[in-house]
Parts: structure tokens; sequence; C-alpha cells
């Protein structure tokens, strides 16, 4: 999605536009040389921004020092974020959830797929059954929606392998706490964060884990 945005920024609004993937790298010296070289407003877009925490740090520095009219936009999974990124959170001028998706956004999620060819095994399905297994079976989440539905990648690998990521054993577990709580949904008092998960924020206080949530995806 975000490279989506970054596509767009650039080819509908005439913006200059850099993309960072998870693999790729951010030259600084480069970057510095673009902000010498421009006097237009530069959008950089960095996905997995945990990856690449200290060269953001670095151009933050920049960025300050020039005066330079940089935009950076990052994408995170909210688990990474608080566990590696408790640096950037300083810089953060604004959050954008990526929310359930609403009836309307089913519907053109699968003719955008249908148009490209991209409806995976739900191909083969009526079309009320395609818009099934986005609403109920998936959840409406679009990350969930498009792994499992064009490519049936459970989301448990996705979830296995976000877990497998943090750096902690006691981030670990309370992220298995987190997990069960919404999974099963038992009531629970309003003091069980004060009581429970607060006082385990101060173990986490080096690990930058300094907010909880149950959101899947940061932008």
């Amino acid at each position: 999605m975000l490279r989506r945005i970054a596509w767009d920024a650039a080819q509908l609004h005439n913006r200059l536009c850099f993309f960072i993937s998870r693999q790729g790298l951010i030259d600084i010296q480069r970057f510095e040389e673009i902000i010498s070289l421009t006097n237009v407003p530069i959008f950089l877009f960095v996905d997995n921004a945990s990856e690449h925490k200290i060269k953001i740090l670095e151009l933050f520095r920049i960025i300050s020092r020039t005066r330079a009219a940089v935009r950076i936009i990052c994408a995170e999974s909210f688990v990474l974020w608080n566990a590696l990124c408790d640096e950037l959170e300083p810089h953060v001028g604004a959050e954008y959830e990526m929310r359930y998706l609403a009836e309307n956004e089913i519907d053109g999620l699968l003719t955008k797929l249908d148009l490209h060819d991209s409806l995976g095994y739900l191909a083969n399905l009526p079309v009320d059954k395609r818009q099934s297994e986005l609403r109920f079976v998936h959840g409406r989440q679009l990350l969930v929606a498009l792994l499992e539905a064009t490519h049936g990648v459970p989301f448990v690998d996705i979830l296995t392998e976000e877990y497998k990521s943090i750096p902690s054993n006691e981030a670990r577990q309370l992220y298995l706490d987190i997990c069960c709580l919404h999974r099963f949904g038992p009531p629970v008092r309003a003091g069980l964060r004060e009581e429970k998960l607060v006082p385990m924020r101060a173990n986490f206080a080096s690990l930058g884990v300094t907010r909880m949530q149950g959101r899947y995806s940061r932008v």
C-alpha cells in the first residue's frame, strides 16, 4: 500500500518521491546531495521503519540542520514500532491506521483484483462467495484479506513471523497475552491495564515498548 501511495503522489500530484523497501538502502550522502540540489519538497516513503531506524534518524538531523522541506512517511506493524522505534516517536506528526474494510471497499477491492487477474483462488468462487470470504473469513482486514484471499497464505504464518521478530522473551509473552485477550474476548476489568500491563512497561523501557495496542499496522 505504501508503494502505491508513493506512486500516486509522484504520478498524480507531480511530487518528488522516493520509495525505500524493507531490503532497500537509504544512502545518506546521496540524499544530502539531492537536498542541496533541489528546492522542491521531497517525500521519502520508507517501508518497515524499524529496519531503517538509524538512517532515518540521520536524515532527521540533516533536515533539521538544512531546514529542508522533506517529509518522511513510514509504515510499520505496531509490535515492531513499539519494540524498536521509540527514538522515532518524537518525530511523528500524524498516524494512520489500516482499519477494517467497509462493504463498498470490499466490492471495490474485488473489482480491482478481477480487473488485474489477481483474484488467486477467489477466481474459482462465485461472486457472492468472494464477498463472503472477505467479509467473514478474513475479518475485513485489508492485509489479511489480500494475503489469504489471493495467495492462500494463512494469517497465522504472518503472526508467527511477527512474534519471532520480537527481541525479548518478556515482550513476546506480553504479545501472547494480548493475542489471547483479543482472540477469546473475555470481559476484562478496566483496571487490568494499570495493574498488569503498566508495571510491565518498566521492564521494557530499554526496548522502547511505550504503547500497547491491538491494532496491526501503523503508517
